[in-house]
């Protein structure tokens, strides 16, 4: 409970951390090794100017499990093969904030029971679905980002590094996403870190 409330405080302060972001570096672990991320949002934006990213479909791979830990539940997490991870949603689905001076995606996180965050709300912060009470947030937009891509209809949700046969046209489609979070790897000094031991050691 202390670490979901210490979570969305964060983001009632505008961006979103987790318990593992330290001084805004992240470390991505792929067992046996650790890399050290770098991690950019609209309180902590890159040095060079963020505006429009472009990229080439085939620049997108699978994430790695870990990977999409970095990411608020509900936001796509996309892995490149430049070993950067983005939090994003459709660029459509953003909407202007006067707090913010930007887009933002509409947001929202379950209330637990007696969940201090919840408390002293007015109606405007809070929504209903079914029998569960949700909190409303906004996750400002501090990057946009294109991808070009032969694909009609394409899902970035559900894209697994490969495309369906026939589905490639000669038209090229943009497909437009908001980036709430970015990830860039550190320089290259992976560490090791220790795993569980193999089952022969078990014995």
């Amino acid at each position: 409970m202390a670490m979901r409330v210490l979570w969305l405080l964060f983001w009632l302060q505008s961006w979103y951390i987790n318990k593992d972001i330290k001084n805004y570096i992240w470390n991505l672990t792929v067992l046996p090794l650790r890399r050290p991320y770098n991690i950019y949002n609209f309180k902590h934006q890159t040095d060079a100017p963020t505006g429009e990213i472009v990229l080439p479909l085939d620049a997108l791979i699978p994430c790695v499990e870990n990977a999409t830990k970095l990411c608020v539940p509900g936001v796509t997490p996309i892995c490149t093969t430049f070993n950067e991870i983005m939090c994003v949603e459709t660029l459509s689905a953003s909407t202007f904030s006067e707090s913010y001076n930007t887009t933002c995606i509409k947001h929202t996180i379950p209330c637990l029971d007696n969940d201090p965050l919840c408390r002293n709300k007015t109606e405007d912060e809070l929504t209903t679905e079914g029998d569960k009470t949700l909190l409303k947030l906004d996750l400002p937009c501090f990057a946009n980002i294109t991808i070009n891509s032969n694909v009609a209809k394409f899902d970035i949700a559900s894209f697994n590094g490969t495309v369906p046969v026939g589905s490639v046209g000669s038209f090229t489609y943009h497909y437009h996403y908001c980036v709430v979070t970015l990830g860039v790897p550190g320089a290259e000094n992976d560490i090791c870190v220790a795993g569980p031991p193999p089952e022969s050691a078990k014995s």
